[in-house]
């Protein structure tokens, strides 16, 4: 086993992606640090490990809607977020709040990452008092919702992201993200807003059987050809499983569920960074 560090240090002006690992390595742990910027109001970074099921694991996440500032400074400390955010997954709150506490004591932090650190303890201990109060986060009480609003408003980068989640599951967050998505021959853009709304009423995603056991399908009825257009799976801590690219208008998804364990999980239709439906997916094995 041998440590080795890979520099990416590289800009993009069109869609890339950087596979640093051979197919065949093993990786027994991982710690990222740089720094990312974004060039425009549509660029995206994101860091995915795969595992030997081919489930996906995002590490890091960043686009214009989560991190305004467009710069992000990344160190070790993602990782740990990461590490409390599985044993959070597992039930194992202990462990999840122990490697929080620890993070100030075994990395020098800035007063912005102080503060932020803070608020990942107060998303924490929201999460628990819900599990607490026998209740799920689809059904959050007024107190809960009033919290959220405070992480969210005083948060930035993936935490934000987490929180506006749940507040768009809940049906309190309603926005539209202006984007800029250039014509053809053109060096202007369009500016087009997608509205982002809970219990849409268009129905553009469809998902049976639901209960589901073994499969289900996911169909998707578009407006417009699809760009940028995925769906993600997340369970209910708002965390993301699976997600899985939208190639054509009406698409047409078989999901195998053995990987999947039984439980409540949600399905995002996401087009450019912006959930506009959002579905409720039983699994009952």
């Amino acid at each position: 086993m041998t440590a080795q560090t890979i520099y990416i240090d590289s800009t993009f002006t069109t869609d890339g992606e950087i596979f640093p690992f051979e197919p065949n390595d093993t990786i027994y742990g991982l710690s990222i640090s740089g720094s990312v910027t974004l060039s425009s109001d549509t660029s995206l970074v994101r860091v995915i490990l795969t595992d030997e099921a081919g489930q996906e694991w995002m590490v890091y996440e960043a686009y214009p809607m989560i991190l305004p500032c467009k710069h992000a400074i990344l160190s070790g400390i993602a990782d740990e977020y990461i590490k409390a955010f599985e044993y959070l997954k597992m039930d194992d709150s202990v462990s999840a709040l122990n490697i929080l506490e620890a993070i100030p004591g075994n990395f020098e932090l800035t007063s912005a990452e102080l503060l932020e650190h803070s608020r990942y303890e107060d998303y924490f201990d929201l999460l628990l008092s819900v599990e607490s109060a026998d209740t799920t986060i689809l059904a959050m009480d007024s107190v809960h919702i009033a919290l959220c609003y405070d992480i969210l408003n005083n948060s930035s980068g993936l935490l934000e992201g987490y929180v506006r989640n749940l507040l768009t599951l809940n049906d309190s967050l309603e926005y539209s993200e202006i984007i800029i998505m250039p014509e053809p021959g053109l060096k202007s853009g369009k500016v087009r807003q997608w509205p982002v709304k809970k219990n849409n009423s268009e129905n553009l995603m469809k998902i049976y059987p639901n209960p589901a056991k073994k499969v289900v399908i996911i169909e998707t009825r578009l407006k417009e050809e699809p760009q940028g257009t995925i769906i993600n799976v997340i369970d209910n801590k708002g965390i993301k499983l699976r997600s899985y690219p939208i190639q054509k208008k009406n698409e047409y998804l078989v999901i195998p569920l053995s990987d999947f364990q039984s439980g409540v999980l949600f399905c995002q239709l996401i087009n450019r960074n912006s959930v506009i439906e959002s579905r409720k997916l039983v699994i009952l094995k």
